[in-house]
């Protein structure tokens, strides 16, 4: 049962694993994917997943799960029913925290229990963070070590205000029909539409203007031909999204990130309350040039956890960063590892 009391019988749970659970189980690292990412963390965070990295499978149980509402192998929007249609708006909202709930079941009968490390970005990391308050709230703390890329204790108006315009986008589609479009004949425009507004805040202005300037294409007389580059990159970006991603589930994903508080819902806890009682070492990282969680938010974060430190990571890719500045990620994520005993 989700949050809002929406029943989801015999869920589907779709994930991938790496490297072995030891004699004790207690050497799982769970790794959680941000808003469009999938279960493959060894294809997109090669940086942190894989021989030698970080996080090896030599020596780590490794575990990513689709997130619930997704669509790549979690049930959401996108799944079929009995009749081969969409889900679609019967799919209900959810938030982060039923997702996080849903991992914790997945670890249960993974047979794993203890959690050396959860780690995640943006939405990834609201699901680290939730799944470590879930699991003390059941009993023990499982979750040994968070890290915390890119992300707050709550979503404020700023990030709500951006997920609403990409779902506005979405919506004003045609073809979104309510969300109960057939997957034949998607509302790809207002999902394109809604991802070339991400890139605008996945990204910084500094890269944007080194990397594209004011370059035009040839003089095209076309009205709708695009005359800069930044143009046909954003439009590039938006059909390769449209082309891979179920745009229900873009919705019902952002919609759960707007819900992101770790202090709601909690009895009379607010988010200080119920971060001080977490006892895992936590790094939360900021990313210096991050539009859409402006740094102060994880220092924030780092300063509400019993155990939090924080560390900057200084780039020009803006919240991508996570996804590209691997090398200056991991010099700050391997001292904090260390120091808290994970290779040991």
């Amino acid at each position: 049962m989700t949050e809002a009391g929406a029943r989801l019988p015999d869920v589907t749970v779709g994930y991938r694993t790496w490297g072995t659970l030891d004699a004790d189980a207690d050497n799982a690292v769970v790794v959680c994917h941000a808003l469009t990412g999938d279960t493959d963390a060894a294809a997109w965070w090669p940086g942190l997943v894989g021989a030698g990295r970080l996080v090896d499978p030599a020596r780590q149980f490794i575990v990513c799960a689709n997130a619930l509402g997704s669509c790549y192998g979690t049930d959401g929007p996108g799944t079929l029913d009995a009749e081969g249609r969409r889900l679609g708006s019967r799919f209900p909202r959810i938030t982060v925290r039923d997702q996080a709930r849903l991992h914790a079941r997945l670890l249960n009968k993974l047979g794993v229990r203890e959690v050396a490390l959860a780690v995640g970005a943006s939405m990834g990391g609201m699901q680290a963070l939730e799944l470590a308050l879930v699991d003390r709230e059941a009993g023990p703390d499982r979750v040994q070590r968070l890290v915390l890329v890119g992300m707050g204790a709550a979503h404020g108006a700023w990030q709500i205000g951006i997920g609403e315009a990409h779902r506005m986008a979405v919506r004003a589609d045609p073809r979104w029909r309510g969300g109960d479009f057939p997957a034949d004949d998607p509302p790809v425009d207002g999902l394109a539409a809604a991802r070339a507004m991400g890139m605008m805040t996945y990204r910084s202005a500094a890269l944007f203007d080194e990397r594209f300037g004011r370059d035009a294409h040839e003089p095209r007389f076309e009205p709708d031909d695009p005359r800069f580059a930044i143009e046909s990159y954003l439009r590039y970006q938006g059909a390769k999204l449209a082309a891979r991603f179920d745009a229900g589930a873009y919705v019902r994903l952002t919609e759960a990130m707007d819900g992101h508080d770790v202090g709601r819902g909690r009895g009379r806890e607010d988010a200080p309350t119920a971060l001080a009682r977490l006892a895992a070492d936590a790094l939360c990282v900021g990313i210096s040039s991050d539009l859409l969680y402006p740094p102060e938010e994880s220092a924030a974060l780092a300063d509400l956890l019993p155990n939090g430190r924080y560390a900057e990571l200084d780039s020009p890719f803006g919240h991508d960063a996570f996804l590209v500045d691997f090398e200056a990620l991991d010099a700050l994520v391997r001292p904090f590892l260390a120091d808290s005993g994970f290779f040991a």
